[in-house]
């Protein structure tokens, strides 16, 4: 009681309370100041070509390797094998397409990280660029960076041209058969192939392995 009686007269005696001032803004962060590849991208971009060519002499086709969702394994984000080991990147809920056809690579990402955006809270959630970010296709050595939301109009053009979609499933055989049910416990490559066959009837989808 005496101590909050001391504080109330302090504050009086210096003219009143003091009010908190705002804090700076806190920058966003660029998607290089959090993470890093593990290699070279000379190396991303050797594993590529040879991916293709292994494409090529199998028939051709548009490689598709998606990346994890944004959240996985108990909030712990940890990236798909293929899209890490071809592009190197922990990118979230992307796609990495390799055009064996046209010897092209494209990588579809969000244009920002959705889990560092909150408009209320914008000190603790500063915001985090990733397709955004200008440093991508120069360090990623991937220059053909687009906006994640063109994936379904670019895989509208490759059916109807005819091309064959590839779809890694870690095994040789033809493409199994996905069904959904109550309960599922679906692969990335189960889930993709079942979006694929659900949207693109047309297409030709063939595995990668």
């Amino acid at each position: 009681m005496l101590e909050s009686w001391i504080v109330s007269l302090s504050l009086l005696s210096a003219g009143g309370p003091v009010l908190a001032q705002p804090s700076p803004a806190t920058r966003e962060q660029r998607f290089f100041e959090w993470t890093r590849m593990p290699y070279s991208k000379d190396i991303y971009s050797a594993r590529r070509e040879m991916m293709m060519s292994q494409l090529r002499s199998s028939g051709g086709g548009v490689f598709l390797a998606p990346s994890r969702n944004a959240v996985s394994d108990g909030f712990t984000f940890r990236q798909l094998d293929d899209f890490l080991y071809f592009a190197g990147l922990e990118l979230p809920d992307s796609m990495l397409v390799l055009d064996a056809d046209a010897g092209s690579v494209i990588l579809f990402t969000p244009t920002r990280d959705a889990r560092y955006e909150n408009r209320s809270r914008p000190n603790g959630f500063p915001g985090r660029v990733l397709g955004a970010d200008p440093d991508l296709a120069e360090t990623s050595g991937i220059a053909d960076v687009r906006a994640f939301s063109e994936l379904s109009r670019a895989v509208e053009a490759w059916v109807a041209k005819g091309k064959r979609l590839r779809v890694n499933f870690g095994r040789p055989g033809s493409i199994p058969t996905v069904t959904s049910d109550f309960i599922t416990g679906w692969t990335a490559s189960e889930a993709l192939t079942f979006h694929l066959e659900s949207e693109y009837p047309k297409g030709r989808i063939e595995n990668a392995y």
